[in-house]
């Protein structure tokens, strides 16, 4: 028996096993993503999908210096060429407005991210 593990960066294998003799490792491995939580299985908290017109769309908080919260809505695609590839280094390219946190006269509530969000 192997495992495998694929995520956009890389594909990993361990090396091969017999479950029946070494069951310690198939034990270790279904217990370790039993007992982990949401974060250390790869699950980023500050991102949260959302359907706005029927459209999915992404809600991303940040903190400041001082640890207030900033919510940013991205409200479109600029660019995701290639994006969605099993194993892929292009980024999603999208248009974020800020929708919380912004106080006036602190400079534009419009940004640009590049990040490696993948479909949820």
């Amino acid at each position: 028996m192997r495992f495998w593990f694929t995520c956009r960066a890389v594909t990993l294998i361990s090396k091969l096993f017999n479950f029946l003799t070494e069951p310690d490792h198939l034990i270790y491995s279904f217990s370790s993503l039993t007992f982990a939580n949401d974060h250390k299985l790869g699950w980023d908290p500050t991102i949260r999908r959302v359907s706005i017109n029927s459209k999915t769309q992404y809600r991303i908080t940040m903190h400041t210096d001082e640890g207030e919260p900033l919510e940013y809505q991205t409200t479109r695609v600029i660019s995701d060429y290639n994006a969605d590839a099993l194993r892929s280094w292009n980024p999603h390219l999208r248009s974020l407005s800020q929708v919380s946190g912004w106080k006036p006269g602190e400079g534009c509530r419009t940004c640009c991210i590049k990040g490696l969000l993948e479909r949820l």
